[in-house]
C-alpha cells in the first residue's frame, strides 16, 4: 500500500491555492480553510504561501494577491516563495 504522505502534484496544490484566492465568498474561504492544512502540501514554498493566506484571513480586510504578498512580506517569507509566484497562482486555476 502507497503512504499517502508520498503522493503529492504541484499542479493541484497550485489549484487549491489559486482557488483561496479567487474564492469571493468568505464563506467559501472559510470551508477550505476548515478542510485543509498546511500539511497537505508537499511542495515548501506552497505551504508558505498556505501559511500567509492564513494570516492574511485572520487579519480580516481585503484578500487578494496583495494581501498575500504582504503577509509573506510580514512573516518573512517573501524571499522564498516571490511575489510572481502568488499572481500566478489565479490563472493555473480553471473557472467557468
Amino acid at each position: 500500500m502507497t503512504d499517502p504522505a508520498t503522493i503529492h502534484s504541484p499542479t493541484t496544490e497550485k489549484v487549491v491555492l489559486g482557488s483561496v484566492i479567487l474564492a469571493n465568498d468568505p464563506g467559501i474561504r472559510a470551508s477550505i480553510f476548515g478542510s485543509v492544512r498546511r500539511e497537505h502540501f508537499y511542495v515548501e514554498h506552497h505551504r508558505l504561501i498556505w501559511d500567509a493566506m492564513t494570516y492574511a484571513e485572520r487579519s480580516g480586510g481585503q484578500f487578494d494577491t496583495v494581501a498575500i504578498v504582504r503577509a509573506l512580506r510580514d512573516l518573512g517569507t517573501l524571499d522564498q516563495v516571490g511575489a510572481h509566484n502568488v499572481s500566478l497562482l489565479a490563472t493555473v486555476t480553471p473557472t467557468a
